[in-house]
């Protein structure tokens, strides 16, 4: 069985860390970008799947922006 709890808390960490990595690395960093990555798979995790279907969706658009350079 699944421990919830561990996901609201891994969720919680995630948007703290990709919070202040982009105030400090910005936006188009990669480990922003992993950051926001780990944030939506916490959020399918826990079936908030229409936010990590968004923020995959961010995710691919750093990672098209980030290759055009």
């Amino acid at each position: 069985m699944l421990n919830l709890d561990r996901y609201e808390e891994a969720l919680k960490m995630w948007e703290e860390v990709l919070s202040l990595q982009r105030k400090i690395l910005g936006e188009e960093h990669p480990d922003t970008i992993t950051a926001m990555s780990n944030l939506a798979a916490s959020l399918s995790e826990l079936g908030r799947y229409q936010e990590a279907v968004k923020q995959y969706e961010e995710v691919l658009v750093c990672h098209v922006i980030c290759l055009e350079r």
